[in-house]
């Protein structure tokens, strides 16, 4: 979920909740050439995860530290295979 998808749904405690989201680092994102290489050197195409989730997996690989913390079961396959899975 995105930030700005939570604060907008968040009730209690917002104040607290949105300065709390805004100290969380922010990822780098990635560029389309960096995406495509991605989907095919790590065989991401028919695996069951979308364009938004091969996005967020690059995000993850392209940050130091990045992890991905997800409840989607293909998605989160994934992220282990590239070693960027978060399982708290």
């Amino acid at each position: 979920m995105s930030l700005v998808k939570y604060a907008w749904e968040v009730s209690e405690n917002r104040e607290v909740v949105i300065d709390r989201l805004l100290m969380l680092p922010v990822p780098n994102v990635a560029k389309e050439g960096h995406l495509l290489h991605l989907i095919e050197t790590e065989g991401l195409s028919c695996t069951g995860i979308g364009y938004t989730d091969a996005h967020l997996l690059a995000s993850a690989l392209l940050s130091p530290d990045g992890k991905l913390w997800t409840k989607n079961k293909a998605l989160f396959a994934q992220a282990q295979r590239l070693g960027v899975d978060y399982n708290p």
